[in-house]
């Protein structure tokens, strides 16, 4: 019975499959135009990949704010002179690890501990409000700890959803897809918290062979009251409804590969090996961050596509050597088109605003952080 088992699990996630880069007429067509860039000029401690970013308006001004996790400090820039207009100093018992920047008013930070503190920071008034998430790890279920870095919270009816995810070195204690919930709402007028929802069935079976995997990415459509929940090794998205939160699961598949080749492996797996989990994420592909556009009311995920190259040396930044495809999806998560990044972006830092969808640049130059903006130009 074993037997047949594991090869149900082998056929089901493909585990032959490599990844194939479609270069037919249709994954080339020219449907994200670059329309021009914007240039934010950092300060003397600052660097363009220094932590969290956020795009956001306040009345009719528009900000960019980035977290500096070295000195733990909130730049704001003013978003179209690309200048810094305020630096926000987080208290210092605050962590510095994982920070949410929502306004120049709310800022969320939270620990890894178990259990695990969720901050509110009020820089106007220096109020902190204190969530207290008891992370319990019970028979059949896996410890899940707040994540915000780089798309792993959004409001939706006044209140906070923030993705969950740790290592995935107990897949003998996941028995189904909800043992490992990948969200968590947060209440702070009530100071209450829950869970939320679960993996894809493919996560019970497989431990993803590397901790990325295993991170959900969310956002969010106000206008719909829904929360969309995606996740690396699947191209399953789930929507989550903000009034009931009934689920439904769409399947949304890249033009540049037919399946994620996973390792079946129960567990044993050396997931701080810099020689095997990260070099496992860097050949493969993966499904990467998805935003919201309310502007144009559609959707972009993201496609990292795997190096596929056995000749290249096991090294911990080969995975920043992925090149990326940008789907466009439209309100009801229909697929409308894909096209292939140029190389030299850095998928981490992106965010969306009335021009476009803007991505960072990558350079050696740590003075100035410059996104190139993307504009979806629907083909007839």
């Amino acid at each position: 019975m074993k037997l047949i088992y594991y090869l149900i699990c082998l056929s089901v996630i493909c585990i032959s499959c490599k990844n194939k880069i479609d270069k037919s007429a249709d994954s080339n067509r020219n449907i994200l135009i670059n329309v021009g860039s914007i240039i934010f000029n950092m300060g003397e401690y600052d660097y363009p990949t220094s932590g969290y970013i956020r795009y956001f308006t306040e009345g009719d001004s528009c900000f960019f704010a980035q977290h500096n996790r070295r000195t733990n400090v909130i730049n704001v820039y003013n978003y179209q002179s690309g200048d810094k207009i305020k630096e926000i100093h987080l208290p210092v018992s605050l962590p510095s690890n994982d920070v949410y920047v929502h306004n120049q008013d709310t800022i969320l930070t939270c620990t890894k501990s178990n259990p695990a503190h969720v901050f509110m920071f009020l820089p106007q008034t220096g109020d902190v409000i204190d969530i207290l998430v008891n992370i319990k790890e019970e028979s059949g279920c896996v410890q899940q700890f707040p994540h915000f870095f780089p798309d792993g919270v959004t409001l939706l009816n006044e209140k906070f959803y923030v993705t969950c995810s740790r290592l995935g070195e107990y897949p003998d204690k996941m028995k189904k897809s909800t043992d490992r919930p990948p969200l968590l709402e947060l209440d702070f007028n009530q100071k209450k918290y829950q869970f939320l929802s679960g993996y894809p069935e493919l996560y019970v079976h497989n431990n993803m062979a590397t901790l990325h995997y295993w991170e959900p990415l969310l956002t969010s459509n106000p206008l719909r009251n829904e929360l969309i929940v995606a996740f690396k090794a699947s191209p399953e998205i789930k929507v989550i409804s903000g009034v009931d939160f009934s689920e439904k699961w769409i399947n949304i598949k890249s033009l540049f590969t037919d399946s994620i080749p996973l390792p079946f492996t129960l567990k044993g797996r050396d997931y701080f090996s810099d020689e095997d989990s990260y070099y496992n994420f860097a050949q493969n592909s993966h499904y990467d961050r998805i935003m919201y556009d309310p502007w144009r009311r559609i959707y972009y995920r993201l496609f990292g596509i795997g190096l596929n190259d056995n000749s290249l040396k096991k090294d911990i930044l080969l995975q920043y050597k992925k090149q990326f495809s940008v789907m466009i999806l439209d309100e009801n998560l229909n697929k409308l088109d894909e096209a292939m990044l140029e190389k030299g972006y850095d998928n981490f830092y992106c965010f969306v605003t009335p021009k476009g969808l803007h991505i960072l640049r990558k350079s050696k130059n740590e003075d100035k952080a410059v996104y190139d903006i993307f504009a979806y130009k629907p083909q007839i």
